[in-house]
C-alpha cells in the first residue's frame, strides 16, 4: 500500500508536535509582531509637531506629514504643554447651528453648511435649548 493511500484512508499515525514554548527575555514574554508598524518620532520631530500644532496646522495634515495616528498628535501636543484643540463648534457656532435649525434647515443641511457632523449639530441644538424635529417630511411653511 502506498503512502498516499494510507493517508487517504487515515491509517497513517499522526505525530503530535510538542507545544511551542512562549519566547521570553529579561522583560517578560515576547508578544507576536503587531500588524501595524509603529512610527517612533525623534525628539526634534516631536518638537516640530508640537510647534506646528500650536500654530494651528490641521491635525489631518500633521497625521499625513508625520505618519502617525490623530490621537498620537493630541497626546504628543499635550505632553509638550500645548493646549489641545477640540473638534466641533465653539459657543458662537453652537448658537448659529441652533438658529439655522430653528429656521427650518435639516440637521444634515446645517452640518454641511458649518462643516461638522450632524450629531454635532444635534447636540448644539439640544444644549441651546432647542428641540429636535421628528424625521420625515417637513411641514410646508
Amino acid at each position: 500500500m502506498t503512502l498516499i493511500r494510507r493517508v487517504l484512508r487515515g491509517t497513517r499515525r499522526s505525530v503530535s508536535r510538542p507545544e511551542r514554548q512562549p519566547i521570553e527575555d529579561v522583560r517578560g514574554p515576547v508578544t507576536k509582531n503587531s500588524p501595524r508598524p509603529q512610527t517612533r518620532l525623534s525628539v526634534p520631530n516631536r518638537a516640530a509637531l508640537a510647534e506646528q500644532y500650536a500654530k494651528g496646522v490641521p491635525v489631518d495634515k500633521l497625521v499625513r506629514r508625520f505618519g502617525i495616528h490623530r490621537t498620537t498628535v493630541h497626546r504628543l501636543a499635550a505632553q509638550a504643554g500645548v493646549a489641545v484643540r477640540r473638534r466641533g463648534l465653539d459657543e458662537r457656532g453652537r448658537r448659529e447651528a441652533a438658529r439655522l435649525y430653528e429656521k427650518g434647515m435639516t440637521l444634515e443641511e446645517v452640518a454641511a453648511k458649518l462643516g461638522v457632523g450632524d450629531e454635532t449639530v444635534r447636540s448644539a441644538v439640544v444644549t441651546s435649548g432647542g428641540t429636535i424635529r421628528q424625521r420625515g417630511r417637513r411641514p410646508s411653511l
